[in-house]
C-alpha cells in the first residue's frame, strides 16, 4: 500500500496527466453517481450540493464544458471556443 503526502497528490495533478485525467475521471463519475445525470457536469465543478442549487443549463461552466465536448468530436485538433 503506497500513501502520498498532500503535496504528492499535488505535483501529481501537475506533473502527471494520466494520473490528473484519471483521478478527474473517477470523480466525475462519482458525481454523475451520486447526484445524478442531469446534475453531473454542475457537480463535478461546484459538488452535489451546488449543482442541486442551481439551474445547470443556465450555468456558463456548464454550457462550455457541452460546447467544447461537441467541438471535440467534431473538430478534434482545434481549441475549442469559451462562451464568455
Amino acid at each position: 500500500l503506497q500513501t502520498n503526502t498532500d503535496e504528492e497528490i499535488v505535483a501529481n495533478l501537475i506533473l502527471n496527466n494520466e494520473f490528473a485525467i484519471r483521478l478527474a475521471s473517477k470523480y466525475y463519475l462519482m458525481m454523475a453517481e451520486q447526484c445524478g445525470e442531469h446534475l453531473k457536469i454542475a457537480a463535478y465543478n461546484q459538488g452535489c450540493g451546488g449543482a442541486k442549487k442551481v439551474n445547470p443549463s443556465e450555468m456558463t461552466y456548464v454550457k462550455n464544458v457541452k460546447m467544447y465536448s461537441l467541438q471535440l468530436k467534431m473538430k478534434p485538433n482545434q481549441p475549442p471556443k469559451k462562451e464568455k
